[in-house]
């Protein structure tokens, strides 16, 4: 780009030249290394680096360092049941043990009678 823009200001140096001396022949090429350069081929050189410079720039900001992954399943609802339904299943649970526990020891209750009295004073 600051080789560009050196050519740049050396044609408009000579411009400003030519346009200084009136009765001069016009000399609109200008000869450089590799032939006649055109003057409007400088700028549009200029431009069209310009976009390409900005292009960089801005693919360098937004980065491309992501991949997009498709197929994950979306949920409505969550797979774990709520506080409440874990609260019900709780006391649910705690109760039959409760149950359990007591026809444990009401058997065991008869066991005991049954065991200090014999089978046959529980019918009388």
């Amino acid at each position: 780009m600051a080789l560009l823009d050196t050519l740049k200001v050396a044609y408009n140096l000579n411009l400003k030249l030519q346009a200084l001396k009136p009765n001069d022949a016009s000399n609109s090429v200008i000869l450089g290394e590799s032939g006649a350069v055109d003057p409007v081929r400088i700028y549009s050189q200029g431009v069209a680096l310009f976009i390409q410079l900005q292009r960089t720039k801005t693919e360098y900001e937004l980065g491309t360092d992501f991949e997009l992954v498709d197929g994950f399943t979306t949920f409505s609802k969550p797979e774990s049941p709520g506080l409440v339904k874990s609260a019900f299943l709780a006391a649910g649970l705690f109760m039959a043990l409760a149950y359990i526990l007591i026809i444990l020891v009401e058997i065991n209750r008869y066991l005991n009678t049954i065991e200090k009295d014999g089978f046959n004073s529980s019918k009388k």
